[in-house]
């Protein structure tokens, strides 16, 4: 085997470790961003947390203590000119691929298994600001089997759990009753008789087939019979009342409109879905990013990096850089490595918190009309357009909004939530909310149609819009027809009015009246 030495020209892409981290950080959530900080802390001696006494005390550049910062004022640059300067000596980053790498990914692809623990140094008041993660609780299975199995022998707790594992998220059967036997060799007997015990469990409903026969069940635990108007509104006349025409129900049923609409309105506060109470979920709670008030007719923003860990680089290690003839090469080599990490680290801090700030500031600048007046004024707007305010690219700007959400006077809503299409200088948010406004102002006994509601949006508004995307926008916004939305006048006859009796006709030449 010859050797040789041979010339070659290419180009290669190479993401430095300090990008990688800063893309790592930027769509992290603050509960995510605190977890993986306190991990680090734990494993990088070189990084220190600024408690409140060192932030009051102004502690050296070594510390990276923060000066106090306002209202939309950026924090200044965590890592001082000294800083880098005892650090000069190494690579500024050393480049995927190479061996001083090796524990810089390991933390990229760190996972986040703690993320209901936390441990912020607040009291029991940092419970209240909190992100929490939602625990999944039991499910439906784990919930009613104990009760089941205390009521039910072997064979027929065996029948139940195949039951309750055949059952969608909803509490409905995903295959019919035969089925289930047929595939499980079950006796139909046995089991109608353990379906039926399992459709009678509160609220009533779990194990039917279908909502129709769900809301009948719950129709005879309530005490309705079958004969009542409640029970044959949903027997008989389900397609009617899916449509809402509760005239032509009242004439074939031969009773007033009054009373369908009351039998309506009991079927309505039925339960439509009867597993929800048993299902094994808990609502989201969420720490708003970012708070935006109208104030003095003008917008005020703030940043809400509280819950943030405040870090330093360890003066005991910048020491170490400072006179390294002191110690050791090998503890010179280790505070080195250490030191390089650390700073790393509050550079993609930094970075990720000017980019949050500047995100806020130009979703404030883009939707002035939503945080004065409310959602009908959202306007059209992307993360282009952020992006553009901003100085970064737009993948950049929508991967920093991921999971962000941002605090109003009108609620709180995801950051993504302002950047939406539209027509013309309205938003779909915003359209969606004229359409709604009008439907709820409008007369029942006459309501609009969507071509009448295409044109108000153009005349009052100056939104051009043809009726065919009228009606999408009106059954996302679950608005009913026009024919399902019409209430007749009920005319009533006036009892208090007292009529004339008839005036007697005169007597006249060849007639005679009756005394």
């Amino acid at each position: 085997m010859k050797l040789s030495l041979e010339q070659k020209l290419g180009l290669e892409l190479r993401l430095h470790p300090q990008m990688l981290l800063t893309l790592k950080l930027l769509p992290m959530t603050t509960l995510e961003l605190e977890t993986l900080l306190r991990h680090e802390l734990e494993e990088n001696p070189a990084l220190e947390e600024v408690t409140d006494q060192d932030a009051e005390a102004q502690v050296d550049p070594f510390g990276a203590g923060e000066p106090e910062a306002g209202e939309g004022a950026f924090v200044s640059d965590p890592a001082p000119p000294e800083s880098e300067k005892l650090i000069s000596e190494t690579e500024e980053g050393p480049e995927v691929g190479s061996r001083e790498t090796s524990e810089f990914l390991d933390l990229l692809d760190f996972e986040d298994q703690h993320a209901s623990a936390r441990t912020g140094s607040g009291g029991e008041s940092d419970t209240d600001f909190m992100e929490l993660a939602p625990d999944v609780g039991p499910g439906l299975a784990e919930t009613l089997m104990p009760g089941l199995a205390a009521d039910l022998d072997e064979e027929d707790t065996r029948i139940a759990e195949i039951v309750l594992q055949s059952l969608d998220a909803d509490g409905f059967l995903t295959v019919s009753a035969q089925e289930l036997a047929d595939a499980h060799e079950l006796d139909p007997e046995r089991l109608g008789a353990v379906l039926d015990r399992v459709r009678h469990i509160e609220p009533g409903g779990i194990a039917c087939c279908d909502r129709r026969e769900a809301l009948l069940v719950q129709l005879e635990m309530l005490g309705h019979p079958p004969d009542s108007l409640e029970h044959r509104l949903v027997a008989e006349f389900w397609s009617l009342l899916l449509q809402l025409q509760f005239g032509r129900i009242a004439a074939l049923v031969e009773t007033s409109e009054a009373a369908v609409r009351r039998a309506a309105e009991c079927v309505h506060g039925l339960e439509m879905r009867p597993a929800r109470r048993f299902a094994g979920r808990t609502a989201d709670y969420v720490t708003p990013d970012f708070t935006v008030t109208w104030q003095n007719g003008r917008p005020y923003w703030e940043y809400n990096d509280d819950r943030e860990p405040r870090l330093r680089l360890s003066r005991r290690y910048a020491d170490m850089l400072r006179y390294p003839d002191r110690y050791s090469s090998e503890q010179v080599t280790f505070a080195r490595q250490k030191f390089n990490r650390a700073l790393m680290y509050l550079k993609a801090i930094e970075s990720r918190r000017q980019t949050l700030r500047g995100l806020i500031a130009a979703i404030v600048q883009l939707q002035p009309g939503f945080f004065e007046h409310g959602p009908e004024h959202m306007r059209t707007a992307t993360f282009r357009d952020a992006a553009g305010i901003i100085g970064v690219h737009p993948s950049t700007a929508s991967r920093a909004g991921a999971g962000k959400y941002v605090e109003t006077d009108f609620g709180i809503f995801p950051v993504k939530y302002f950047f939406r299409g539209g027509a013309g200088e309205r938003s779909r948010v915003g359209i969606k909310e004229l359409i709604r406004g009008m439907v709820e102002k409008e007369s029942p006994h006459q309501p609009l149609c969507d071509d009448e509601i295409a044109a108000r949006l153009e005349t009052q508004h100056n939104v051009k819009m043809s009726r065919r995307t009228v009606t999408k926008y009106r059954r996302e916004l679950g608005i009913p027809a026009r024919n399902q939305r019409f209430q007749p006048k009920v005319r009533r006859r006036r009892t208090d009015v007292k009529r004339k009796p008839a005036a007697r006709p005169k007597a006249g030449p060849g007639r005679t009246t009756r005394s």
